[in-house]
């Protein structure tokens, strides 16, 4: 479901520039997607403790299944990344830090996994989601990053948004291993940080592009996701949060139909 969501996002954003083989970079995000998190899974599931009981189930009975389409998805995703690069030393550099980011958000090193670092962990996601989605297919195509800067900075808050909901979903968890914004701060003061940021969101993007500024769709989106972080809680259930991923979507299509 995150790959799907990642997918119709980049997608969305890169056909509203214009980017050539906006479908392929969607496609190769989504392969890339599904296959880092399935990884992770697996090594958490191998070295773990704290998966919801439901999800360990499902886990333990389709861990070969698991493995299989992480690494198939890796292949294509690879292979897609391959056919779409343009300039291996200008642009591979930030595609492997964000690789090395994924890697080592879950697997230690040093003895230190980096989601551990007190307050990174939503800085982490934010950064690698931004760069991802819509930094490297920016630059690829020999853009100015300049020219999106403000947009980059505005989905850096919606990715630091969203991300403090599922801190609250774990705080239990996370409590006997992390220093999340929730376990520091409480989950009132993250809810407005969140909304806060999904409202910085809004506006300026808004700003940029004033065709989605008058969509009736992506207000709602925005509201939405808001009205989902206000009413988060540890005890919702994994399609509630589905739904916060599944903002991502919309966005994606107010980007297609603006």
């Amino acid at each position: 479901w995150i790959s799907f969501t990642a997918g119709i996002l980049s997608g969305g954003w890169l056909f509203n520039h214009g980017i050539p083989n906006w479908f392929l970079y969607a496609l190769a995000i989504s392969c890339a997607t599904f296959s880092v998190y399935n990884f992770q899974r697996i090594y958490k599931f191998k070295k773990d403790h704290f998966f919801q009981l439901e999800t360990f189930n499902w886990l333990r009975v389709h861990f070969r299944l698991i493995k299989i389409s992480a690494l198939i998805f890796a292949i294509l995703a690879l292979v897609l990344s391959v056919y779409l690069v343009k300039d291996v030393f200008a642009n591979a550099w930030l595609f492997i830090l964000s690789v090395l980011v994924s890697i080592f958000y879950v697997v230690p090193i040093f003895g230190i996994r980096l989601r551990e670092i007190p307050v990174v962990k939503s800085a982490l996601i934010a950064v690698v989601w931004t760069s991802v989605l819509l930094l490297i297919p920016w630059l690829n195509e020999g853009k100015d990053p300049m020219i999106v800067q403000d947009e980059l900075t505005a989905f850096c808050c919606f990715f630091i948004a969203i991300s403090i909901p599922f801190d609250i979903r774990d705080l239990e968890q996370d409590r006997l291993q992390h220093k999340t914004l929730p376990l520091l701060f409480g989950t009132t003061i993250s809810k407005m940080l969140s909304i806060l940021l999904l409202g910085v969101f809004y506006l300026i993007i808004a700003n940029i592009n004033q065709e989605m500024g008058k969509t009736l769709l992506f207000a709602c989106v925005t509201v939405i996701t808001a009205l989902l972080t206000l009413f988060t809680n540890s005890t919702r259930s994994i399609y509630f949060f589905a739904a916060i991923d599944g903002t991502m979507v919309l966005i994606g299509l107010v980007y297609f139909y603006s």
